[in-house]
C-alpha cells in the first residue's frame, strides 16, 4: 500500500490533460518509515489563476468543442475537491468549531392592488396573486382558486393537483395575469431534480383548463413574465458524483500528534492513496453526456455540449439555463441560452437579462491592485427583446447577495451594480472588506467597465439598494455599531459617479421604496437579530427618508415596534402601499408563547408624512399572513388578506369583515 502514494501526480496530470491512462502506478522507494509532509497535490493546481488587476473586465465566452473537453473539465475539479478536503492534515485533525454569538448589539370596471414588481409591468412568481376577479395561492400540493368579486359570489372555485409520476414536489408559486395562470413546481422525480411550469386558462375559474407542461431537469427556476413571454432561469448540475469518505477509515486511526503538531498516520494515508485511486477510475467512466439538461413538453430537447458557453473561470458542473417563450409555447418553439455556471443573482427588465454568478474562490484567486484576495462574481448578460442573444461578460469586484436583484439596475444600456467585497485569503472566513459601486456599458463590442467607486465604507455589507434615473442609494450595516449608513450617489455622468452625502442612524433598512426623487420608505429593524430571513421578537423599524437639494439624506419620520415575524422587511412582493390613498399596510404576526396572532399595521404614508393610524388584529383561522391587496369598483372597496389556511375580506373604510373563506 505505501507503493500507492504517489498517484496524485499521476491523477492530475491525467485530468489536466485529458489523457486517458492505463491505470498502472509507477511504484516509488519506500521513506523508510519515516514521515514525509503531506501533499496530496504534489504539482500546481492548473484551475488557479491570479488576475493582477481587474480594470480589464471585458470578458468572452466560447462554446465547448465537444463533450469530452467538458467532461476532463469536470472530472479534473472533481477530484481537486476530493484531494482539497485531505490537503490541511492539521485541520482535518482538529476541526475548527463554530460558534454563534447570541450577544450581538443590534376585470372590466374592477381595479386591484398592483404587484410591486422590481422593474414596472415584469410580473414575478410569488405564493399569491390576484387579477381582481380571483384569487390564486400556490399551496404545498395545490393551487386553491377563490372567486371573490363580486362580493356576493364569494367562494372556492376550483384546486389544481401537481403533476403526477413525481414525488416531493411542491408549487413554488405562480404569476396570474388577466385570465392567464401559470404554475411553478419542483421536486425531484424520475432520478432527478425536476422544475417547471403548468399554463392553466382560467377564464371559468370552476374548471381551470391546461394549456401547456413544461419541465426540465432543473432544482429550481427564477422567472419573469413580461407581456405574455414567460423567461426563465435555472441551473443544473452536471457534475460527476464522487465519495469522499470510505468504511475502510473506520478501520484505522486518522491522526496522531508528532512534535506538538497533527497530522495523518501512515496507516491513514495509505488508506487515503487506495481511495483516491478508486474514485479516479470511477471518474475515468464517467462522461458528462450522462446528464446533460433536457426540456420536455409534448416533445423533448437536450442542450448539447456544443450549447455550453464557458469561459476561463469557469468552474463545477452546474450550468444556467435560460428559455424565453410565449406561456403556451411548446419545447420547440422555446428559445434557450446555456451559460456554464450558477446564475446566484437573476435581474430582467424589458430589454435584458442580467445573471451573476459567484466565482468559487476555492478554483480561483482573484486579486486587487493591492494584492489582496477578494471575491468576485462574473455578470452575463443576455438581451431578450425579440430572441436570446448573448451581449457579453464582465468580471465584477464583489458579490450580491444570493437573488436580491435591487442590487442590480440596467438602463438604455448602463448597468449599476452594488458589491460586497470580502477577503477570501483564508477558505473558512469571509470577512467584509468594502462596498463597491459600478457602472458598466452594454454595447456591440461586449459589456465594459466604466467607472467604479471603491472604498464607500470599510467593514461593512450591503443590506439595500435602489435605483432611479440619476441616483443609487444603498445602505450598508455595521454589526458592532449596529447602524445603517445610507447613501447617496449621484449617477448623471455615468464615467464619474459622486457619493453626494450618508445619513448614518441606528438600525438597518434592509428593502427601499422609492417615493419619488426626493424621498425614500425604508423597511428594516433595529438590530441585526433578525438579518435576512427571520426575525424573532425584535423591533421593527419603518422610516421615512428625505434628500436635500446638495444630495444630502437625512430622515424625516421613523416608526419602530416589536413583532414576532414578518417578512415584509425583505420580500418586496409582500410589500403593500395603496398610493392613491397615501396608506401603507403592514401585517406581521405576534407570539405569545406558542401561540400566535396576525395583525395589521395601517399607517398614512407620503412624500412627507409616516404616521400610525391604527393596528387591528385579523382572523385566527387564515394561518400565516402572506399577502394584501386592495380591490374596489362598483361602490364597494375592499381590502383582501390572504393567509396560509384562507382569505379575509374587510371594508376598506371602516376595516370591518365582510366574509372569510377558510381551506
Amino acid at each position: 500500500m505505501k507503493l500507492r502514494k504517489a498517484i496524485v501526480v499521476s491523477l492530475l496530470m491525467t485530468f489536466t490533460f485529458g489523457a486517458c491512462s492505463s491505470g498502472q502506478i509507477q511504484s516509488i522507494q519506500s521513506d523508510g518509515g519515516s514521515s514525509k509532509p503531506w501533499n496530496p497535490y504534489n504539482i500546481i493546481d492548473p484551475q488557479t489563476v491570479s488576475f493582477s488587476s481587474l480594470n480589464n473586465s471585458n470578458l468572452n465566452l466560447s462554446t465547448a468543442n465537444s463533450c469530452e473537453e467538458i467532461s476532463v473539465r469536470l472530472r479534473r475539479e472533481k477530484m481537486q475537491q476530493l484531494l482539497r478536503a485531505y490537503e490541511n492534515e492539521d485541520s482535518y485533525c482538529n476541526p475548527v468549531i463554530m460558534l454563534m454569538d447570541d450577544t450581538v448589539d443590534s376585470s372590466g370596471g374592477v381595479s386591484f392592488t398592483e404587484q410591486n414588481s422590481q422593474v414596472e409591468n415584469v410580473l414575478e412568481s410569488e405564493q399569491v396573486m390576484t387579477n381582481g376577479t380571483i384569487v390564486a395561492q400556490a399551496k404545498n400540493d395545490s393551487i386553491v382558486i377563490t372567486k371573490v368579486w363580486p362580493l356576493d359570489k364569494v367562494e372556492v372555485s376550483s384546486s389544481i393537483d401537481l403533476p403526477e409520476n413525481f414525488s416531493s414536489v411542491y408549487f413554488s408559486g405562480l404569476i396570474l395575469k388577466e385570465d392567464t395562470l401559470v404554475a411553478f413546481y419542483r421536486g425531484y422525480g424520475q432520478g432527478s431534480f425536476k422544475s417547471g411550469w403548468l399554463t392553466y386558462d382560467v377564464s371559468n375559474p370552476r374548471s381551470p383548463l391546461l394549456l401547456q407542461n413544461i419541465q426540465w431537469n432543473t432544482n429550481s427556476l427564477k422567472v419573469r413574465l413580461t407581456g405574455s413571454d414567460l423567461t426563465t432561469v435555472g441551473s443544473v448540475d452536471m457534475s460527476p458524483e464522487i465519495s469522499y469518505h470510505s468504511s475502510e477509515f473506520n478501520d484505522v486511526e486518522a491522526c496522531e500528534v508528532v512534535n506538538g503538531e497533527s497530522r495523518f498516520t501512515e496507516e491513514f494515508r495509505e488508506v487515503l492513496a487506495s481511495h483516491f485511486e478508486e474514485q479516479y477510475q470511477s471518474l475515468r467512466q464517467w462522461s458528462v453526456e450522462e446528464s446533460l439538461p433536457v426540456l420536455e413538453g409534448d416533445s423533448s430537447k437536450t442542450i448539447a455540449c456544443d450549447q455550453i458557453a464557458q469561459n476561463d473561470y469557469t468552474s463545477g458542473g452546474k450550468v444556467t439555463l435560460i428559455t424565453k417563450g410565449d406561456v403556451t409555447a411548446d419545447v420547440d418553439d422555446l428559445q434557450t441560452q446555456t451559460i456554464a455556471g450558477a446564475a446566484m443573482t437573476t435581474y430582467v427588465n424589458h430589454q435584458s437579462i442580467i445573471l451573476l454568478e459567484t466565482i468559487d474562490s476555492n478554483q480561483f484567486e482573484v486579486e486587487n491592485e493591492n494584492g489582496d484576495f477578494i471575491s468576485a462574481s462574473m455578470m452575463h448578460v443576455v438581451q431578450h427583446v425579440n430572441a436570446l442573444t448573448y451581449k457579453g461578460s464582465a468580471l465584477v469586484t464583489g458579490n450580491t447577495i444570493q437573488d436580491r436583484p435591487f442590487q442590480i439596475d440596467e438602463r438604455k444600456g448602463m448597468i449599476r451594480i452594488t458589491t460586497d467585497v470580502r477577503d477570501t485569503s483564508l477558505r473558512s472566513v469571509s470577512a467584509p472588506i468594502d462596498v463597491h459601486f459600478s457602472i458598466y456599458r452594454v454595447s456591440e463590442n461586449g459589456v465594459n467597465l466604466i467607472s467604479r467607486i471603491d472604498n464607500i465604507i470599510a467593514s461593512e455589507e450591503v443590506f439595500a439598494a435602489r435605483y432611479d434615473s440619476e441616483r443609487a442609494y444603498i445602505v450598508t450595516y455595521d454589526v458592532v455599531r449596529a447602524s445603517d449608513p445610507l447613501f447617496v450617489i449621484d449617477t448623471t455622468n455615468p464615467e464619474n459617479p459622486q457619493i453626494l452625502g450618508d445619513l448614518v442612524m441606528p438600525g438597518f433598512s434592509s428593502y427601499l421604496h422609492q417615493m419619488d426623487d426626493d424621498s425614500l420608505l425604508g423597511i428594516g429593524a433595529t438590530d441585526a437579530s433578525c438579518i435576512w430571513t427571520y426575525c424573532s421578537s425584535s423591533d421593527y423599524k419603518i422610516a421615512l427618508f428625505k434628500v436635500d437639494s446638495n444630495g444630502m439624506p437625512y430622515e424625516e419620520e421613523q416608526i419602530t415596534f416589536e413583532v414576532g415575524y414578518s417578512d415584509t422587511y425583505y420580500n418586496h412582493l409582500s410589500f403593500h402601499y395603496e398610493e392613491e390613498l397615501e396608506t401603507l399596510y403592514f401585517p406581521y404576526m405576534n407570539y405569545e408563547g406558542r401561540d400566535f396572532e396576525n395583525r395589521v399595521k395601517v399607517m398614512t404614508l407620503n412624500s412627507n408624512d409616516l404616521s400610525e393610524t391604527t393596528d387591528i388584529a385579523l382572523s385566527e383561522n387564515l394561518g400565516y399572513v402572506l399577502k394584501s391587496f386592495r380591490i374596489h369598483g362598483s361602490g364597494d372597496d375592499v381590502l383582501v388578506f390572504a393567509g396560509e389556511e384562507g382569505l379575509q375580506i374587510l371594508d376598506r373604510a371602516t376595516l370591518a369583515e365582510l366574509d372569510q373563506i377558510t381551506y
